[in-house]
């Protein structure tokens, strides 16, 4: 297994830089020699080495030892604090998911040193602890240079916890435009992953598809379409036919095909109307064909080659060709 010294495969951390090595013929040892080094031992001191590289190497090979072999001597190396040792000690814990390293990671986490802190978080985050959760809300905003707010959104969408959404919906309530952009991901995925998104949470959203923020609304849309909320579809009904950004309305009318419900198609058809611009309305087409059963999907487009709307009618056409191709394909 290769691990990476940084975790968060970032080198703006600062105590753990990864370099190229550089090899001379003064530095090749025997292979007799290279094995006693590769002791456990060995390699726990090399991780406290001010050379960088010796600190990637150790953690490489510490990472392809048997854990029983590795943990009780990387828990004294992150009781001990050092602040090149320990990183690299929590790094290969989080990683293999040295569970008896937790109570121990746990303490960093309101360290005052912000390398400290991080590695801790991102250990537990790896080990998908709680504890780690209120430190990951807080690199929502993109302020830790050391791990994107992106990235603390993955962790967060990996971990089952009762205490996120309250914290997400805080953060989407809040200011900073980026960690309200990743907290609506987050809750996205965290449906994804099969976590229950409470009512309040959705509440929030739907909220959020009024925006002044095209981004926001964007990403709430495809929050709630994730989420499948038909507490939504109306709501997701408005943005799809009203608002002033195409790619925000389109991403509204793709949430309504994921919730997949009869309001879905209710909202959808409502965009079809005459009274809406020709956009919005071939757009409508394109997604009642998701949503519609086969056997209606002919008649709906055979009125709409009467449309008054020229490019209704030719799109009409073209979709109408698409499913006699795909009946003599399927007929052979």
């Amino acid at each position: 297994m290769s691990i990476p010294v940084n975790p968060l495969e970032s080198s703006n951390v600062g105590v753990i830089p990864l370099r190229q090595a550089t090899t001379s013929d003064e530095q090749v040892i025997s292979k007799e020699q290279q094995s006693q080094k590769n002791e456990v031992p060995d390699l726990i001191l090399q991780l406290a080495s001010s050379d960088s590289q010796a600190r990637f190497e150790a953690v490489q090979l510490l990472a392809e030892k048997e854990k029983s072999e590795i943990t009780a001597p990387l828990i004294e190396v992150i009781k001990s604090g050092d602040l090149c040792a320990a990183p690299c000690a929590m790094s290969i814990a989080g990683e293999l998911k040295i569970t008896e390293a937790i109570p121990e990671l746990v303490k960093y986490l309101t360290s005052e040193n912000p390398n400290l802190k991080l590695y801790s978080t991102v250990a537990l985050a790896n080990m998908q602890c709680e504890e780690s959760v209120e430190n990951l809300i807080s690199y929502l905003d993109d302020s830790n240079p050391g791990i994107g707010g992106v990235r603390a959104s993955e962790y967060l969408s990996k971990i089952k916890s009762e205490k996120i959404q309250p914290l997400l919906i805080n953060t989407i309530n809040g200011e900073n435009h980026e960690a309200r952009c990743n907290a609506i991901w987050t809750l996205g995925e965290l449906a994804l992953n099969e976590v229950t998104i409470n009512e309040e949470t959705v509440d929030s959203l739907i909220k959020c598809l009024e925006d002044k923020h095209g981004a926001v609304r964007r990403l709430a849309a495809e929050a709630l379409g994730k989420i499948k909320s038909l507490k939504a579809a109306e709501a997701l009904g408005k943005i799809f036919r009203g608002d002033n950004d195409p790619e925000v309305s389109w991403y509204a009318g793709c949430a309504l095909v994921n919730i997949r419900a009869v309001e879905s198609l209710e909202e959808i058809s409502k965009s079809f109307g005459e009274d809406n611009p020709t956009d919005t309305r071939l757009n409508a087409i394109e997604l009642m064909m998701k949503l519609m059963y086969p056997q209606d999907k002919f008649q709906f487009l055979l009125s709409a080659t009467r449309d008054n709307d020229p490019k209704i009618r030719a799109f009409a056409g073209q979709e109408i060709n698409k499913l006699i191709n795909e009946q003599r394909r399927s007929s052979k």
